[in-house]
């Protein structure tokens, strides 16, 4: 099997310490007697931020960075190679250097680069000192900022879908903080079972995380399930979390029913979203999360599912062109649909200070 060029192309050249790490770039000389000059960096391990199924996540710092765009600090994740077990790394790989390019900026957490030993793989990637989104939800947001995070959520999700790619374990814990509120800024982060699908895929059943999991990938739906789909609902029980602090259906007999037509299987959950007073653009919104329920021919694909969501972006965006029969028009009809934020995003980036 072919290694993609992006993976390729964003291997670092690194000697690995068990408490340090060193880089090398070749950087342009002055004249032909020294037309490449050979520099280095060294990270020294500082802290271990977190840990979870998919691997350890690592704070490093620098006290000379050898490029100019090079940052101080970062997060580096570890992913231990387990001989065992037959795992594709070059997934995760993929999607975060894809999702680091400029194009992508502010959707998605950026990457440095990768490097490895023969025991572990290793993602450099920018450090966010706020932490994730599940440390700044000890009680709920209003539903103005629940708006913010899920258009910007949404966002990032339309740049996945739209490139084949789904998510598959969107949560609290893998939306990261640049800026918290009330005018969040979050990206979303953690692609280790993020899958690219051809047209024809679908859904992979069990992978995920409970509470957040579709009914398409408890099994719930056998047929018929655009595989984006799960996705869509995710991002509905993440917004559901951020508005009341608890979990969307948390009893996954309560998604059977669900997703066999039994309406009235989240009815605790919408009397805990009336009790606070959500607007009814936000209950509706929910209908289109999902899908009310999918047996009913409400499928949560990408394009219906924004048509859906105008609420999150109401006053800030135009909604995506759709066509007549419910997918995209062609780029050659329409201009790019892009968020018309009413306040400007900015922050440090590779020591550079950016305004989108």
């Amino acid at each position: 099997m072919s290694i993609p060029d992006l993976i390729v192309d964003s291997k670092l050249e690194a000697v690995v310490h068990p408490d340090w790490v060193r880089h090398t770039y070749a950087r342009r000389g002055q004249s032909g007697k020294d037309w490449k000059i050979d520099v280095s960096e060294t990270w020294v391990r500082k802290s271990r931020l977190g840990s979870g199924g998919f691997g350890t996540v690592w704070l490093e710092e620098c006290q000379q960075p050898a490029l100019e765009s090079s940052p101080h600090v970062r997060a580096v994740k570890e992913i231990r190679k387990d001989p065992r077990q037959k795992v594709d790394y070059s997934r995760e790989l993929l999607v975060i250097a894809k999702f680091s390019l400029p194009m992508y900026v502010p959707c998605f957490v950026q990457s440095y680069g990768w490097f490895e030993t023969t025991e572990s793989i290793y993602i450099a990637m920018e450090y966010m000192p706020h932490g994730d989104l599940k440390k700044h939800l000890a009680r709920p947001l209003p539903e103005d900022e629940a708006r913010t995070i899920g258009m910007q959520v949404l966002e990032g999700l339309r740049y996945m879908h739209e490139n084949g790619f789904v998510h598959r374990d969107l949560k609290p814990q893998n939306i990261l903080v640049v800026s918290p509120g009330p005018d969040w800024l979050v990206q979303i982060s953690d692609f280790g079972i993020s899958q690219r699908l051809a047209e024809e895929a679908t859904v992979t059943m069990g992978q995920g995380t409970m509470g957040f999991m579709a009914p398409e990938v408890l099994g719930f739906v056998k047929r018929g399930s655009s595989p984006f789909a799960a996705d869509i609902w995710s991002l509905g029980a993440l917004l559901f979390f951020v508005l009341t602090n608890t979990i969307f259906l948390k009893d996954p007999h309560r998604v059977g029913e669900f997703a066999q037509g039994i309406e009235a299987a989240a009815d605790l959950d919408n009397e805990k979203l009336g009790s606070i007073g959500v607007s009814r653009e936000a209950l509706n919104a929910y209908a289109a999360f999902s899908g009310l329920p999918p047996t009913i021919g409400r499928p949560r694909t990408m394009p219906q599912g924004i048509a859906g969501l105008r609420y999150l972006v109401r006053l800030r965006t135009k909604s995506p062109p759709l066509s007549e029969k419910g997918g995209k028009v062609p780029q050659s009809k329409t201009r790019p649909w892009r968020p018309q934020r009413r306040f400007r995003w900015t922050h440090q980036r590779h020591g550079v200070r950016q305004c989108q």
